[in-house]
């Protein structure tokens, strides 16, 4: 298991995206809290290496990206903004969030993510509930910024 923390890095080599995982499909997992609670990263984690179990590839090989401490209402986030170089430079081709909310709290922030991810043919699942995150996002705007505004308004509407 490779892991990208956004803070307290030792050396940067030793978080090198691994080139290929055992079947060629290169799986990142992208965790964030913030909090900064290491029991919320370490779940998050491990939900997300329960679903790519389920789907059939080997979670010990995913590339961890961590932003522990750092808000979802901006991009300006380190591990997040080197999964999206990663991204661009297709060093992976599935993403693995827990919940749409740990890549962004906006939804228009987490539109343009996954638009970016999917021009790069990088297929992203929500490991809560098991779904690609285009099963979820394309459906009732409306909807979505509303759910999106109670997540950042910590579940009060």
């Amino acid at each position: 298991m490779e892991i990208k923390k956004s803070m307290k890095i030792k050396n940067d080599s030793d978080y090198s995206v691994p080139t290929k995982a055992g079947n060629g499909i290169v799986i990142a997992i992208y965790v964030r809290s913030a909090s900064g609670s290491e029991y919320q990263i370490e779940e998050q984690i491990s939900d997300c290496k329960d679903f790519i179990k389920s789907i059939g590839y080997d979670p010990d090989k995913a590339v961890i990206y961590v932003d522990n401490g750092f808000t979802g209402c901006s991009v300006d986030r380190p591990a997040f903004l080197e999964m999206m170089k990663d991204a661009n430079d297709e060093k992976f081709h599935i993403l693995v969030i827990n919940d749409i909310s740990r890549l962004a709290r906006d939804y228009h922030l987490c539109d343009d993510t996954l638009n970016i991810l999917g021009e790069k043919h990088i297929a992203t699942y929500i490991a809560k509930w098991g779904i690609s995150a285009r099963e979820f996002f394309p459906f009732n705007h409306c909807l979505i910024n509303k759910f999106m505004s109670i997540l950042y308004n910590g579940g009060r509407e």
